[in-house]
């Protein structure tokens, strides 16, 4: 861990990158990543209780709003580390932000995977659970779902139809092409939070360095 350290201080850690520079640098970063993270629950309280709740397994809803409380935790961490200039909340935040990106990038990659070739697949298991479940919030959850897509049944008008219901196509397709809508948001969501949060990681580090730096001069005390 030491040598991957110095490596990436070497490759990194610019002359520019001085305790103030880092510092402003982090906090802004942070917020930023506070404002997305509330966005993330947002949307994954919507896929949860909104209309798109409807169209799809609830994983990805709950998916959602795990990594985005947890994402408003870590950016947390990174705001008070930096604020406070503290070495140790600021390597700490290093090592949870690289665990959070490797997970985030592995669920954005598994998102547009699902996407090319199981979409259909992943409807069609949760329609047939909706349709075995037998309560009336799975039944209402079926039914929500053929009077919005104006349909009946998944792979045809009878298959798994609740009745009554009038419509002449299935829900196959319309459920499909909900979900291929879900799942790329999400994942693109989660690649793209996960490439800033890379950053302000960097930064970070580049900022704990300084304040070692500083501190071994005598010129600053570290928290």
């Amino acid at each position: 861990s030491h040598r991957l350290f110095r490596l990436l201080s070497s490759t990194f850690c610019l002359p520019a990158v001085t305790m103030g520079c880092g510092k402003g640098f982090v906090v802004f970063l942070n917020v930023i990543f506070l404002l997305g993270a509330g966005g993330t629950i947002g949307i994954g309280i919507y896929d949860l209780v909104g209309a798109a709740q409807v169209m799809g397994p609830r994983f990805l809803g709950i998916g959602a709003i795990a990594a985005g409380f947890i994402a408003a935790v870590f950016a947390f961490i990174g705001f008070c580390g930096a604020m406070k200039q503290s070495p140790c909340a600021l390597c700490c935040y290093f090592v949870l932000v690289l665990l959070l990106a490797v997970f985030e990038v592995g669920v954005g990659i598994g998102a547009f995977v699902v996407h090319g070739t199981n979409v259909i697949n992943l409807a069609q298991v949760a329609w047939q659970a909706l349709y075995q479940g037998g309560t009336a919030f799975d039944t209402q959850q079926l039914v929500d779902i053929q009077n919005l897509g104006h349909c009946c049944g998944f792979a045809k008008t009878t298959d798994m139809a609740v009745q009554p219901c009038n419509f002449t196509i299935p829900c196959g397709g319309v459920v499909e092409g909900w979900l291929q809508t879900r799942v790329i948001l999400i994942g693109a969501i989660l690649v793209g939070v996960a490439a800033f949060q890379v950053v302000s990681m960097i930064v970070a580090f580049c900022l704990r360095k300084s304040i070692r730096q500083a501190e071994a001069e005598g010129q600053y005390t570290a928290v």
